[in-house]
């Protein structure tokens, strides 16, 4: 490069080191070491250097090619999207004499000229438009049920992600109308995290009084049989909050308090709140 011109010695106190670092396809990619920048520098600076490779040049690039509205550039990449061959190769031609004016190369190598169809930065783009790649969706399809808040929070995350690379127009939606966030809002320990067999809870609720009263009473509760996570049997259970509440059997009622209790030991009125969150207790608030 020095035999070139591209580079010379310097003996200037900004002068920085030049490393060749090999590319996997045996080329070279030529970086500057910036780090005794910050030991020895004429004049102080808040930036802290570091080793970069030289982009530069990219904002370069799009300077050279930003009159040409027939394509796109993203970092060191260029794209070409036309109707026909003929219109292709005329788009090619300016490309490659704007380049050639500015003295700027490509590289043979990894350039793909006439394809119907290309996958670029996680999309596969046709004539149709851009679509994520199979590989990027099986991140998505292949993702295991989630039964935590925590869990479902990541789910969400992933093709939320991949909706904002579009748009960023995300409407609010009420609380009220919105099941996922008023879900995700609220605190939930689920049947894992309690420790509680309801599996069991379902047989002992086939024998309890004040269940199967419930069964025949009037009340604002919206009950119903549930096939709850890790019960055998259908479970009793409130879903008019939208998370089913089980009805708990008299003779469980000592255990869910010291389940629920034992997390973060509450006093009086915070524990009634944590249960009625997550169970019916007939006669709550007189046995806390």
């Amino acid at each position: 490069m020095e035999h070139l011109g591209i580079i010379r010695r310097s003996n200037s106190p900004w002068a920085s080191p030049l490393h060749m670092v090999p590319k996997p396809d045996g080329g070279c990619w030529p970086c500057r070491d910036y780090r005794r920048l910050n030991d020895d520098r004429p004049v102080s600076s808040p930036a802290r250097a570091g080793f970069f490779g030289l982009t530069g040049w990219e904002s370069h690039l799009l300077k050279v090619l930003r009159d040409l509205t027939f394509l796109y550039v993203y970092l060191d990449v260029i794209l070409i999207a036309t109707e026909c061959k003929a219109e292709h190769l005329s788009h090619l031609g300016t490309l490659f004499e704007q380049l050639s004016r500015h003295g700027l190369i490509v590289n043979p190598a990894k350039c793909q000229f006439g394809l119907p169809s290309i996958d670029f930065l996680g999309h596969h783009i046709t004539w149709d438009g851009a679509t994520p790649q199979p590989a990027k969706m099986a991140a998505i399809s292949d993702f295991t049920q989630p039964h935590t808040t925590k869990a479902l929070q990541e789910f969400l995350g992933m093709p939320l992600s991949y909706i904002s690379e579009f748009t960023t127009y995300v409407q609010h939606v009420a609380g009220k109308n919105n099941v996922v966030a008023d879900c995700l809002s609220k605190a939930v320990v689920d049947a894992v995290h309690l420790g509680i067999d309801y599996a069991c809870m379902a047989t002992d609720q086939a024998s309890d009084p004040d269940v199967q009263a419930y069964r025949m009473a009037t009340t604002s509760l919206q009950l119903t049989d549930v096939s709850y996570e890790g019960a055998g049997d259908l479970l009793l259970c409130d879903i008019s909050t939208g998370q089913p509440c089980p009805v708990i059997p008299e003779s469980w009622r000592r255990q869910v308090f010291n389940a629920i209790h034992v997390i973060s030991h509450p006093s009086r009125k915070p524990s009634q709140r944590l249960v009625a969150a997550r169970f019916v207790w007939h006669g709550l608030q007189k046995d806390v």
